[in-house]
């Protein structure tokens, strides 16, 4: 499985950008808040971090993030958020 993230550096291992929104909520990508729009949640994976940025910072949340959603985490279906496999997924 190869996953391919728009907003992912894979040469410098960081995040790129980042969607903020106006509860200023802070999200990995698009996709994710999307998919948070669409059915008032997102997958388990990053359901437990506290993205808000009146309550965390941005460095803590970013930090948190890339626990879950890296290269490695990608590379295997019981690690990857179902989101990714759907959305960013090479075929």
């Amino acid at each position: 499985m190869q996953i391919e993230c728009g907003f992912y550096n894979t040469k410098f291992k960081i995040w790129d950008q980042y969607e903020i929104d106006m509860d200023m909520n802070l999200w990995p990508c698009c996709h994710i808040y999307l998919q948070h729009l669409e059915f008032g949640k997102v997958d388990e994976c990053i359901s437990h971090i506290d993205n808000n940025l009146r309550t965390n910072t941005i460095e803590n949340i970013r930090n948190e993030f890339s626990k879950v959603l890296n290269e490695e985490n990608w590379k295997d279906e019981k690690t990857c958020p179902p989101r990714c496999i759907k959305i960013c997924q090479k075929k």
